[in-house]
């Protein structure tokens, strides 16, 4: 898997942004495995070039201890030559159709402590997977 990936990966959602393939991992195998029972992918449509890719696809998500539900989900993953691969270095999630909010979607000051907040939940996940507490 780490090889489709940059060492220095992003990954940016509505509540979280990581970066680095460490951090990824932390969050994507730890603590998803912790929380979720069950995903299922419905593919909508995709789009790309050799930049980017657009996934847009509905999941249908099983937590550990609430019943399923759905979710739809548009996926921006940016794509990087590295050593005569193609690697992936972003991922933007948008959920349900709402844009991220960020300095440039809203006023500023508001946006910029959302894009803040986000980072702030993805270092906490981290810490929290690391240190096995989840």
């Amino acid at each position: 898997l780490i090889a489709h990936f940059s060492p220095d990966v992003r990954y940016e959602d509505q509540m979280v942004r990581l970066e680095g393939w460490e951090e990824y991992q932390a969050v994507f195998v730890t603590v998803w495995r912790s929380f979720i029972e069950d995903i299922e992918f419905e593919i909508e449509s995709i789009q790309h070039n050799e930049e980017l890719m657009l996934l847009e696809m509905t999941l249908m998500i099983t937590p550990s201890y609430l019943p399923t539900f759905s979710l739809y989900v548009r996926t921006y993953f940016y794509f990087e030559e590295e050593n005569g691969h193609q690697k992936i270095y972003k991922i933007k999630e948008e959920w349900n159709g709402a844009p991220q909010i960020n300095e440039q979607s809203t006023i500023p000051l508001l946006g910029k402590l959302h894009s803040k907040l986000r980072r702030f939940h993805g270092v906490i996940c981290v810490f929290l997977a690391e240190k096995g507490y989840i």
